[in-house]
């Protein structure tokens, strides 16, 4: 192997964004279907984080489940965040607002003077001049001291610009996969205190959407690192040489168990149909010709298909299922339902190896190997 193709295997800095695209992306798989995310329109419009998370932080919502979600977000920011100024008996009689005086979200208590103000990055809006200063003084001119400024952005990674007023500001993701953003700190301890199926729902969704979100930029952030690194020449020619051997891998594996299996009875001809496909045929038994299909498949895994193109249906399901039952073979392939059997030139017993339940390509090539002879031999 080329000395500069190993020394890429070889690169830390690859394999760990290697290793992080592929968790990101097997877990952004998982979040991507829900309620929010069908329509790509609604994610990408400015107000529509702050309407779901007003939604549920206002006492007198629609979910009609009063304060229980505005308290859990106090207690949210209180625990993680430590807000020491932030007494929970000060929001007792909260009233939260949407847009009052410009402010995203503002949590207002007017018995005890105390404010909380909401403000949204999730979509990473641009910040307006003095945009904090001018909220802090129009809740200052109310009489209102503001314990706290929430800066919600997607991930935690947008800092509040500097304040000339010396309010606490606290930057917070919306999903940044650990214990302290809003999916992990509320959303996640709401969905337990829901007391009512479409509230659970209506969060679980959402939870959803800001993890899928989430994952998706940090997918883009290791494309980003993953372009600096690719972006060398040299670098480049290396990955075109990585992808050119990764392709012949599954033609390698067959021509390795071509060369193993020399005896092929009871079959009487062999036909290479792909470069990682082999045809096993000719086997003739009164009214039947049963063949073996052996694949490699590029993802590491492999299969062996036992099959009766000279019948189908069910007719040929049950010639060749009767044929491993002679043979006592039957369970060494998955169990199948005869009422799924289909009208289907290509019904048989298939025999499935997953690179998945291997360490290695070699494990699942040695057994398929194995496997292969050994029914040959049963079938001779």
């Amino acid at each position: 192997m080329n000395l500069n193709t190993l020394s890429l295997l070889q690169n830390q800095e690859l394999k760990n964004i290697i290793s992080d695209f592929d968790t990101i992306g097997t877990d952004k798989d998982l979040y991507e279907y829900n309620i929010f995310s069908i329509s790509k329109l609604g994610t990408q419009l400015e107000d529509f984080h702050s309407d779901i998370i007003y939604s549920l932080l206002n006492p007198s919502g629609l979910h009609n489940e009063g304060n229980i979600y505005l308290k859990m977000f106090l207690e949210f920011l209180h625990n993680k965040y430590s807000l020491n100024e932030i007494n929970l008996n000060d929001f007792k009689n909260a009233e939260v607002y949407r847009e009052s005086g410009r402010l995203d979200i503002s949590i207002l208590d007017y018995n005890s003077k105390k404010a909380i103000i909401f403000e949204n990055k999730i979509n990473n809006a641009p910040d307006m001049v003095d945009q904090l200063d001018r909220y802090f003084i129009w809740c200052k001119d109310r009489g209102l001291e503001v314990v706290g400024i929430v800066y919600l952005s997607l991930r935690g990674l947008k800092f509040a610009p500097t304040m000339k007023n010396g309010a606490d500001v606290f930057n917070i993701g919306a999903f940044s996969n650990k214990s302290n953003d809003i999916v992990s700190g509320w959303l996640i301890p709401s969905i337990g205190i829901s007391k009512n199926i479409e509230n659970t729902s209506l969060i679980i969704q959402y939870k959803k959407l800001l993890t899928f979100l989430g994952y998706k930029s940090m997918e883009t952030e290791l494309l980003d690192d993953f372009y600096k690194l690719a972006s060398d020449k040299k670098i480049i020619e290396q990955i075109d040489k990585l992808k050119e051997l990764s392709d012949k891998i599954p033609e390698y594996r067959m021509d390795k168990l071509v060369k193993e299996i020399e005896d092929f009875k009871p079959f009487k001809k062999t036909y290479r149909y792909r470069e990682n496909h082999i045809l096993y045929e000719n086997f003739f038994e009164n009214d039947n010709n049963f063949k073996i299909d052996i694949v490699f498949e590029k993802n590491g895994s492999a299969f062996l298909h036992f099959w009766n193109p000279a019948k189908k249906g069910k007719e040929a399901y049950l010639s060749i299922k009767q044929k491993l039952v002679e043979i006592n073979y039957i369970n060494n392939f998955p169990k199948q339902n005869e009422e799924d059997i289909d009208e289907i030139s290509w019904i048989g017993f298939r025999k499935y190896f997953d690179i998945n339940n291997y360490k290695t390509m070699q494990e699942v090539d040695d057994e398929i190997l194995d496997f292969a002879r050994n029914f040959m031999n049963e079938l001779k």
